[in-house]
């Protein structure tokens, strides 16, 4: 009800109002409250009063405003409504909505008193807030306990989340709104502690429930600090402590949460933080156009940016589990960089640096492993990317190392999509036997090199260093040893392991079998002793279906051009030693004496021809027999 009179002025409008509820009936105030919060108020059932009586009285003009003194009071209150199970009670309201000066600006609210009680939980709230209409100045203590599931049970709210926990506080804080919205967090001064305990959030970033058993928080002038977080969501639990830079513009503006967190588990599950995304699509069909897709991912929180140095004993991601996990863990803008992280895997050691990124549509990843005695049969059975990288690893037993550098997309499960990586690795097998009934291609090679055993195949400190682009692996030359045979290989293959490979083996002529054994026949068992020979082998097709192509063609042709050779200096080598013995005999000493043996001796030049002829007799097996004279 309003009395009093307004007259309009040249300079603007002269004001001198009273007013006030016609009744102290409590259910006034809750038809006050704004509609979007307000539920019907039938039924309702309310004891206690509430007041509201004002004075405005002066001149509003272009620069002032009339002087206000607006009192809002309610003693021993409570309502409840009939569907719901609680009661607010002990409602104790003083609040004076005042300006003293006529300027706008000073326009302030006093809360002398604002407290309830739902059951047993009394939760109390004073201070002030001035400068309503510009830099707002807000200086407000809140003292008490609530159970938060209790809110729905005593008044309709319509709330996304429900709301689960208790809530204990003590705190008092001043800050001024233009330093929580310009991040100037040194403005904000705080003190006191805060706990919740049991509270559960629900949203659609996480797939699960996430409980906070212990949340306790000690509020100084200049930090906030985190002295116990318990909580678990899914398979996961992690216990942090540390800092906290705006929790304030977190809660009122809904700016990022900033921190530095020291977080321990024992357990993280990476797929407890995967959310489900559902999109429509269109399809042809005679009467429907329109299906449901749901995809799932894993995605970074966008409200993060805080930096955690993180220790797990087990970290589950997708089919992976790692152990005695630690390092550095950066957060913002959707996008985690670790640093020095260290983790025991595959029965050896893993470091990893890098970053991976949720924003935007497609996930991205630029990483560093370094892998240490990792065991191959594990790591392959259970790493994709390694098992495209060098599919024949999977017929190896035994450990290696590797540097592995790789940038590229991920899919909705943080998997790398093969198809995008680029990067580079160097591998160096520690110990490692060889299966060739694990691999068609090493069966099929075994079955088609008839004069080596892969079986025998020993890779024990081999070194390879790979390149990747664009769906590619392409491998520097490298070479290893089996049964004494030395093999060359260079090539490469493709994500999808189409192969384009070519091994030049080193092959101990000997090995070749019947199809040279004619033509080493012609040398001396040390003249074959060390005699090799380059066998061509080019590898197409896939790791599962190999095409072989050996080219012992080349290798007997080679073969053979080694022997005229060998053939070619033993007739000069035996050439020459005659010739120097005859030219000895001519010149020569003593040695030109000529005896009665020597009386039939030939011309040197005969003794010349004569050598040669046996050699070349030689190689080519048989000698022509000499005429018969009948003598």
């Amino acid at each position: 009800e309003f009395d009093g009179t307004i007259h309009l002025i040249e300079e603007g409008t002269d004001i001198d109002l009273t007013f006030n509820t016609p009744d102290s009936d409590f259910k006034n105030f809750l038809a006050v409250i704004p509609s979007a919060y307000k539920s019907d108020l039938d039924g309702v059932q309310t004891n206690g009063i509430f007041s509201i009586n004002g004075i405005v009285k002066g001149t509003s003009t272009d620069t002032t405003i009339p002087t206000l003194d607006i009192a809002i009071l309610s003693k021993n209150a409570s309502f409840k409504y009939p569907d719901l199970p609680k009661q607010m009670e002990n409602i104790n309201i003083d609040v004076q909505i005042k300006n003293d000066t006529g300027n706008l600006d000073q326009t302030y609210v006093e809360i002398n008193q604002l407290n309830f009680k739902i059951d047993q939980d009394v939760f109390n709230t004073n201070g002030t807030l001035r400068n309503l209409t510009g830099n707002m100045l807000v200086d407000l203590a809140l003292k008490g306990s609530l159970n938060l599931g209790n809110l729905e049970k005593t008044y309709p709210l319509e709330l996304d989340t429900p709301l689960q926990g208790n809530l204990t506080a003590d705190v008092s804080t001043t800050f001024d709104m233009e330093s929580v919205e310009k991040h100037q967090y040194q403005n904000i001064k705080s003190s006191g502690t805060a706990s919740l305990k049991n509270f559960e959030y629900n949203t659609e970033e996480l797939p699960n429930t996430l409980t906070i058993s212990e949340a306790d928080l000690a509020f100084n002038p200049s930090t906030i600090t985190l002295n116990s977080f318990a909580a678990t969501s899914g398979n996961t639990d992690f216990n942090a402590t540390g800092s906290i830079e705006n929790l304030i513009p977190f809660v009122m503006s809904n700016e990022v949460l900033k921190g530095r967190f020291d977080v321990k588990s024992k357990v993280f599950d990476m797929n407890d933080f995967s959310t489900t995304e559902v999109s429509e699509t269109s399809t042809e069909k005679t009467t429907e156009t329109t299906t449901n897709e749901t995809d799932s991912s894993i995605k970074i929180p966008n409200f993060l940016d805080a930096s955690l140095s993180f220790s797990a004993d087990k970290v589950i991601y997708d089919n992976l589990e790692l152990s005695n996990t630690s390092g550095t863990l950066s957060i913002i803008n959707e996008q985690a960089e670790l640093k020095g992280l260290k983790s025991g895997i595959f029965g050896g050691d893993a470091g990893i640096t890098g970053n991976v990124s949720t924003k935007g549509d497609t996930p991205t990843f630029d990483v560093k492993l370094d892998l240490k005695s990792i065991d191959i049969d594990q790591s392959f059975a259970k790493l994709d990317m390694l098992q495209n990288i060098a599919p024949i690893a999977k017929a190896l037993q035994g450990a290696f190392n590797t540097e592995i550098n790789v940038k590229g997309k991920l899919d909705n499960d943080l998997s790398p999509v093969l198809s995008t990586i680029s990067g580079g690795a160097l591998a160096q097998i520690l110990t490692a036997g060889v299966r060739t009934e694990k691999m068609p291609l090493l069966s099929t090679l075994d079955s088609q090199l008839s004069f080596i055993d892969l079986d025998d195949l020993k890779l024990d400190k081999l070194i390879a260093k790979l390149s990747f682009k664009d769906g590619n692996v392409v491998v520097d030359p490298f070479s290893f040893d089996v049964e004494g045979t030395t093999v060359n290989v260079s090539g490469g293959h493709s994500f999808n392991n189409e192969m384009n490979y070519t091994l030049d083996l080193d092959l101990p002529a000997e090995h070749l079998g019947s199809d040279v054994e004619k033509i080493l026949s012609q040398l001396t068992t040390q003249e074959r002793k060390g005699l090799s020979v380059a066998v061509p082998v080019s590898l197409s097709g896939n790791f599962t279906s190999p095409k072989i192509a050996v080219n012992t063609q080349s290798a007997i042709s080679s073969l053979t051009t080694q022997i005229v050779e060998i053939q070619k200096q033993k007739i000069k080598d035996k050439a020459g030693d005659k010739v120097n013995d005859i030219l000895g005999s001519i010149l020569g000493g003593e040695k030109n004496k000529t005896t009665a043996q020597d009386t039939t001796s030939s011309k040197p030049e005969d003794v010349v021809k004569d050598a040669a002829t046996d050699i070349l007799g030689g190689l080519f097996v048989k000698k022509k027999k000499k005429k018969d004279t009948g003598n």
